[in-house]
Parts: structure tokens; C-alpha cells; sequence
């Protein structure tokens, strides 16, 4: 898919945050942190914005235990999950939990400054942890490419470094599944829209 140029990292950050978001459980308050999806991903072009108008317009004409039984047939159980949203799934053979590539994006995140926080119930390799922590690493570069430009580099490289091992290597691949297996417009769109948003952070690393 052919998207129109780069999206500004302020606004980039912004849209991580949000699709982090919507794949925690859904609830009444979404729809009001979600509002801005669609001026924020203007600069990917004209389908994206299509895309992010009709997550809105999905979520506000959807039944919401019709979210959540997709949401759980999607990503929860207790059923064999339609798109696991773990990385080690992808990564590891076998599709086992907590491998290997679960340790080491537990310490890319240490390395980035970061620790796991006590009330998050699910693995360090889950979609919205590392859509988070790609946000985090945005606003940190960005922070601090005016005062300290050695440190914004090491972190820029560590967003590579993340992108290249991590999201960027399961991340499409997992919005793909979510993409062809939903059985609700919401989520059919959101794999959609996670899929070109990645697609587009991919791109940047390789300029």
C-alpha cells in the first residue's frame, strides 16, 4: 500500500498511543480517547484517514458485548485465539508464550528506562505494551534531540533496534490476523489501520 510521505513524530507518538489503546478491552470511554485519530494520521494520506473516520463511526454505532466478544475471540479466550496479540507467538518456534523474545523486549524496555508496571495482568510481548513503549521511545527522542542530540541518537537507534527484533517483525503479520479474522467492523478496521501505521514506522528505519 502506497502511503504519502512521513508522518511528523509528535503526531506519530500520538497515534501509537491511541492504537495502543484500543487493544485494551473496550469500554464507554474509548470513543472519547480516540477522537483525534483521524487529523493525527493525515499526513499517511487519504486511506488512512478513511480508515480512522470509520473506527470512529464502527465504535459509535457498534453494541459494545458485540466488541467483546470479538475483542475476547480475538485476543483473550478461554478459545484458541483468532490473532494471539504476543510477540513470542510469532517469533518463536513453536508459537510458545514467554520465550526468549518475551525476555529480551522485557530488557529492551529496561534499557529504554522503562519497568513493567505491577497492574498490567498480560506478557511484556503484548501488542499494546509495545505500541506504548514505540510511543514512549517517539517522545523520548523528540524530548530530547534539541539539548542532547548523542542521547536522542541512542534512542532513535534503540527504536530501530526495537522495531527490527520486535514489533516491526510480528506486528504486521499480527494486524494481518486481526485484519481477516474479526468478526466486527471496529476491529476489521483497526487491524487495517495498525497494519499501514506500522508499516509506515518500518519505513522510517530504513531511510
Amino acid at each position: 500500500m502506497l502511503v504519502n510521505g512521513d508522518i511528523p513524530k509528535q503526531s506519530a507518538a500520538e497515534v501509537l498511543r491511541i492504537l495502543a489503546d484500543c487493544y485494551h478491552q473496550p469500554d464507554e470511554e474509548l470513543a472519547g480517547r480516540i477522537e483525534d485519530l483521524e487529523v493525527l494520521v493525515e499526513p499517511l494520506g487519504e486511506t488512512p484517514v478513511s480508515m480512522a473516520r470509520n473506527l470512529m463511526s464502527k465504535l459509535d454505532d457498534s453494541d459494545m458485548g458485540l466488541l467483546l466478544v470479538d475483542f475476547a475471540k480475538l485476543f483473550v479466550g478461554p478459545f484458541e485465539l483468532t490473532a494471539p496479540p504476543f510477540g513470542s507467538v510469532y517469533l518463536e518456534e513453536g508459537h510458545k508464550l514467554m520465550g526468549d523474545s518475551t525476555m529480551d523486549v522485557k530488557e529492551i524496555y529496561r534499557l529504554g528506562g522503562l519497568e513493567m508496571s505491577d497492574d498490567f495482568s498480560n506478557p511484556p510481548d503484548h501488542i499494546a505494551a509495545e505500541l506504548e513503549f514505540l510511543y514512549f521511545l517517539h517522545v523520548r527522542e523528540e524530548g530530547l534531540r534539541e539539548t542532547d542530540a548523542e542521547a536522542a541518537d541512542m534512542v532513535q537507534s534503540l527504536r530501530k533496534e526495537f522495531l527490527s527484533r520486535h514489533l516491526g517483525a510480528w506486528g504486521i503479520q499480527f494486524a494481518e490476523k486481526v485484519q481477516d479474522n474479526a468478526t466486527t467492523e471496529f476491529f476489521q478496521t483497526l487491524g487495517g489501520l495498525t497494519k499501514v501505521v506500522l508499516e509506515n514506522e518500518m519505513r522510517t528505519i530504513s531511510q
